[in-house]
């Protein structure tokens, strides 16, 4: 019995020795898993496998009495558990399932199933970590394609692009970057950030970059200039700024091509001070050169000279019909380069208007200014342009020396013009010059003409034209859908409302008229528009200068201007002086012939004001005229309740009208009696402070 007691002592201290190595075996293969990622792991792994080693060794010396067929099974379960260790999960498997299979390994056939579970628990820990390390695989070959396509994005971009490190030293330099300098990255690589921009410039650079290592700012920008791999001179718009990444910090220098940005803002700085065609100074840069000039003649006790030229229009034709521009800037560029060969490159030079030129001679008198004038009059009147065939040009200058009583820039240019005007006025038909001498008696009356031309030209640049508009009262149906529109010009500095007649004249003289013909056309068009879906019957009665009229370049503006805004023609009604289809009744006739053309009406004002001329005369101009409308003069309607012989004459020339298919107005009313006598009369409109005073806003009914 003690045997057999022995016995199952060494069994049992067998079981427990495998137990023991199996455990320890176990822990060892678990260990040695995780020991990938750290040396001591992979240590206290060998450490247990020897262990389970001296327990298998000491399983084999405590079994040596059993049987061979025990230790055989002891054998077998050893290299089952190190074939565990080792991974060959395979071939632990067959060892195991030979323990299974002997019945005289009973009591250790138990300790098979933990074996199959560590197994079991191993190939599943293997599945996982071969699983991360394909997904840690994949992420890399991710991030390896990213960088990939950073880098050719950085490589495909329109930009210079180019890293540092922090002693300056370049570390990258994309394809952009190699095509633009034409420079190779291996020839740069390497090699100190000065290569790369002016040798000028690089102190400010190098000191930009330190602050930006330092801290001390994220972004810096700043332009140089460099030359391109084809010799030019280019403009670049620089970027510096830096990113770190495991305490080490990296230059990012970013480079654009701004040149042609910096020539279009070269060109709109130069035009907003010159005039395209000539290259001359446009008007407000030359009266600021000219303060400049009047400052520095003051100063030094200098004299100098002042030409104002304007080309004569009427050379192109009868109806001052200007040529096509193309023609007028081949005229004006041949004689700003004649003006070059006359000029010294101190004198200004200055374009003011279409036709409009001026030059200051700085220090010289007035023989030497009257010879720079002579000489200028030779060269226009010797201009040949292709386009004019036959035609000779001439001009007209207005010289004035200054500085004189502390004038400024602004009134010597309007004593000049009036000079140029003058000069006109004695030679209207050949080239002249005149010269105003300020000390004269007409001096009193041309500063008051030029107050009121800077008025106007400073009313028009700085939009102080309003238009104000007075009904015209339909007798018959009671409506107001006529409206006549008036000029207005507000004062700058009290806000005071201007009539026409306090400028209308002297715009005239200064040839200023057609300007703010213009401006009326064109704000009563964008009236017209404005209003057409409320009021699509309104019209519009506009007056008209002489010249204006006269022209038949403005005629063709204002079809074009109807066509475009799809307005009919039939809105504008055009008012044509009595006097002047008295005085020039053919060039009247043409004019009105074609405003009937386009659909306008017609209006002849003042209708019955001139009183020295016969009844008969007047009359026959409702049937010579191609007129819509006739307005009766107001100085008639005013006497009407009191005068037989006014009353008589606006009876006569209604019933002349009718029967001439043209209506009548009458102006001037200013009372309910005067309203019912002109319906007496069979008058169809009816126009005055009774029926609605001149008013910015449109009245809509009486």
């Amino acid at each position: 019995m003690a045997k057999s007691l022995q016995g199952k002592v060494n069994r049992s201290m067998v079981i427990v020795a495998v137990m023991t190595g199996i455990t320890i075996s176990a822990a060892a293969t678990l260990i040695l898993f995780l020991s990938q990622m750290n040396i001591h792991l992979m240590t206290l792994a060998s450490l247990l496998i020897a262990l389970s080693l001296f327990a298998g060794f000491a399983a084999y010396l405590t079994g040596r009495h059993l049987t061979e067929q025990s230790a055989n099974d002891l054998q077998t379960l050893q290299e089952a558990i190190n074939e565990i260790v080792k991974g060959q999960d395979h071939r632990a498997s067959e060892h195991l399932g030979l323990l299974k299979s002997q019945e005289s390994t009973a009591e250790l056939s138990g300790v098979v199933e933990p074996l199959e579970e560590i197994m079991s628990r191993q190939q599943k820990l293997a599945s996982d970590h071969e699983l991360r390390l394909k997904e840690a695989h994949n992420k890399g070959e991710k991030t390896k394609l990213q960088l990939a396509s950073l880098r050719q994005l950085m490589n495909s971009a329109k930009m210079l692009i180019i890293t540092a490190d922090e002693q300056l030293n370049i570390t990258f330099f994309n394809e952009f970057a190699q095509r633009f300098t034409g420079v190779q990255a291996e020839a740069i690589l390497h090699r100190g950030l000065a290569n790369v921009f002016p040798s000028g410039e690089w102190d400010d650079v190098n000191s930009a970059y330190q602050d930006i290592l330092d801290g001390k700012h994220e972004l810096i920008e700043h332009d140089s200039e460099i030359v391109d791999a084809n010799g030019r001179i280019r403009t670049i718009w620089w970027l510096h700024s830096k990113f770190t990444e495991n305490n080490t910090s990296t230059l990012l220098t970013i480079g654009h091509d701004v040149t042609e940005r910096k020539e279009t803002e070269k060109r709109i700085v130069w035009l907003a001070g010159h005039d395209p065609v000539t290259g001359m100074l446009n008007r407000n840069k030359f009266l600021e050169e000219f303060d400049k000039a009047i400052f520095e003649a003051n100063r030094s006790q200098q004299t100098s000279c002042l030409l104002f030229i304007r080309i004569d229009e009427t050379c192109f034709g009868d109806n001052h019909n200007l040529p096509a521009k193309q023609t007028v800037d081949s005229l004006l560029q041949h004689l700003a380069q004649s003006l070059k060969t006359l000029t010294y490159y101190t004198d200004i030079q200055g374009r003011l208007a279409e036709l409009e030129l001026a030059i200051i001679k700085v220090d010289t008198d007035e023989i030497g200014a009257q010879i720079l004038a002579d000489q200028l009059l030779m060269s226009i009147n010797t201009l040949s342009v292709s386009g004019l065939p036959g035609i000779k040009i001439r001009a007209h200058v207005g010289k004035v020396m200054f500085p004189v009583n502390n004038t400024s820039a602004q009134e010597l240019l309007g004593y000049a013009e009036l000079a140029m005007h003058q000069a006109k006025s004695k030679s209207p038909t050949h080239s002249a010059c005149h010269t105003l001498s300020l000390e004269q008696s007409e001096a009193g009356q041309d500063s008051q003409n030029t107050f009121w031309k800077q008025q106007i030209e400073n009313a028009l640049s700085e939009k102080r034209f309003i238009l104000h508009y007075q009904p015209l009262l339909d007798l018959k149906t009671e409506s107001t859908n006529f409206f006549e529109v008036l000029i207005r010009m507000k004062d700058a500095e009290t806000g005071a409302i201007r009539t026409a007649g306090s400028f209308i004249d002297i715009a005239e003289k200064l040839d200023l008229i057609h300007l703010i013909d213009e401006f009326v056309l064109g704000s009563s068009l964008k009236t017209l528009l404005a209003n057409r879906d409320q009021r699509p019957d309104l019209k519009l009665v506009i007056n008209l200068s002489e010249r204006t009229l006269l022209n038949n370049r403005f005629i063709e503006q204002l079809g074009n201007a109807l066509n475009k805004s799809q307005l009919p023609a039939s809105c504008f009604n055009v008012k044509v002086s009595t006097h002047l289809a008295l005085k020039n009744h053919d060039g009247v006739l043409q004019s009105l012939n074609r405003l009937k053309l386009l659909g306008c009406g017609i209006i002849l004002d003042d209708f019955g004001l001139q009183t020295d001329v016969e009844s008969q005369k007047l009359l026959a101009l409702l049937k010579s005229l191609p007129v819509t409308m006739v307005k009766i003069s107001g100085n008639l309607i005013k006497n009407l309740l009191m005068n037989d012989y006014d009353r008589l004459f606006i009876a006569r020339v209604t019933k002349e009208a009718h029967n001439n298919n043209i209506q009548t107005i009458a102006e001037f009313v200013e009372e309910a009696p005067v309203l019912e006598a002109l319906k007496t009369l069979e008058v169809d409109l009816a126009q005055g402070f009774f029926i609605g005073r001149p008013s910015d806003k449109m009245q809509t009914e009486k």
